[in-house]
């Protein structure tokens, strides 16, 4: 069965690209924590999110189930935007 990820926010548009430029690194950082969201309702009706967010010094990737921010089921930093965003892809498979 295939899953069906729903982009909620992507403005610097990284879901379009195979791989994340210097330029695009540049811009996420200045954008900040809301980078990119996706989300999947599962089977059971339950909300999956995975979020990638700027934080200082570093990216931050975060898997999100039924809404529990608090206590992600995934959490890691990435120094460049290209790590996080193959860390992101991993999850969506």
């Amino acid at each position: 069965m295939t899953t069906h990820w729903r982009i909620t926010h992507d403005p610097l548009g990284l879901c379009s690209t195979e791989a994340a430029s210097d330029s695009q690194d540049a811009e996420a950082r200045e954008h900040g924590e809301d980078i990119l969201q996706l989300e999947v309702c599962r089977a059971n009706g339950s909300l999956r999110i995975v979020d990638l967010g700027w934080y200082c010094d570093r990216y931050v990737v975060l898997e999100v189930e039924k809404q529990a921010w608090d206590a992600p089921s995934f959490r890691s930093e990435f120094p460049n935007l290209a790590e996080a965003m193959t860390q992101v892809r991993r999850l969506l498979q």
